[in-house]
Parts: structure tokens; sequence; C-alpha cells
């Protein structure tokens, strides 16, 4: 098993709503985005998990993907 920390300019890859701890609202916030950009608060940064400019399914995957392998805390 290979773990990564993944690190967004402004914070933590994949913390989109910056409390410190990437998990499952994290999740909710960017899928949130994705079905209505211009209601959901998150930095953009951090959620472009995968860096490809744009925050979509794919950084949903991710951000899922990084919890698991890594067991990041679910809580702060």
């Amino acid at each position: 098993l290979i773990s990564f920390l993944f690190k967004a300019p402004n914070g933590i890859s994949g913390d989109v709503n910056g409390d410190g701890v990437v998990n499952a609202e994290d999740i909710v916030a960017v899928v949130n985005y994705t079905m209505s950009p211009s209601s959901a608060a998150i930095d953009l940064s951090s959620a472009d998990v995968n860096h490809d400019g744009v925050v979509n399914v794919a950084d949903v995957v991710m951000i899922a993907n990084m919890i698991i392998s890594t067991g990041v805390n679910t809580t702060p």
C-alpha cells in the first residue's frame, strides 16, 4: 500500500471546506458544487485534486480514494 500526501497551494488538497480534514463532508461539498456551482462555496484550488483545471466527478473519486487509501481521520 502506497500513501500520498496531496497539498494544494492554499491548503490541503481535498479539504474543500477548509476544516483541516479530508472527509465525507468534502465529498458532499464537491458534489454540491458540481450540481450547482453558483450555490456552493468551496476552495476550488483544494477541490481540483487531479489538477486538470476543472472540478468534477473525477475529483470526487480522487478525494474518496484519498480517504479510503490513507485512512484520513474523519473528525477534526
